[in-house]
């Protein structure tokens, strides 16, 4: 058995089920956004943070996923169109 392939069995086993998991993670990321907009709401308002927010979850998500999966390439292509600005 690959590797990917123990960690994804061991995550399975020990994780809540993907539908609470997702509602777990929205009400952080709301939470996360909320405070960041509070803290500096000229800098950081609530529905731009809220779509940073989102789009950071969603691209660290798939890049869990890819690297769960062994899909190396597809988990580090999108750090080549940000250059050196990501390092």
């Amino acid at each position: 058995m690959a590797m990917s392939s123990k960690v994804g069995v061991v995550l399975r086993r020990a994780s809540p089920p993907p539908s609470r998991r997702r509602r777990a993670g929205g009400a952080a990321r709301h939470e996360i956004a909320a405070f960041l907009s509070k803290a500096n709401p000229q800098s950081w308002p609530l529905a731009a943070t809220t779509s940073m927010m989102n789009g950071h979850l969603a691209l660290t998500t798939k890049e869990a996923v890819d690297e769960l999966r062994g899909r190396w390439t597809a988990s580090a292509s999108w750090r080549s169109s940000l250059g050196s600005s990501w390092r």
